[in-house]
């Protein structure tokens, strides 16, 4: 039960920290990682290669986490 319980919270923190930086990254139209800054203007192709990356790892990691909160809440049983 604290085992479903942690990886709910953790899921659903990865999917907020996603989310997060997704909004951060569209308002900004930038990219900063590790103090190296990717912008849509300057480095185009970096830009849509984090952005894809970005939204694929937030639909696999959200989806998982609603699955899992609907699973864990007898709505699948």
């Amino acid at each position: 039960m604290i085992g479903n319980v942690l990886s709910l919270l953790v899921m659903w923190a990865v999917s907020a920290f996603l989310a997060n930086r997704l909004y951060v990254i569209v308002r900004y139209r930038a990219i900063n990682i590790k103090g190296i800054t990717y912008s849509k203007a300057e480095t185009p192709i970096m830009y849509w290669i984090e952005m894809v990356l970005l939204v694929f790892g937030l639909a696999m990691i959200g989806s998982i986490a609603v699955g899992m909160t609907l699973y864990y809440s007898g709505v699948l049983a």
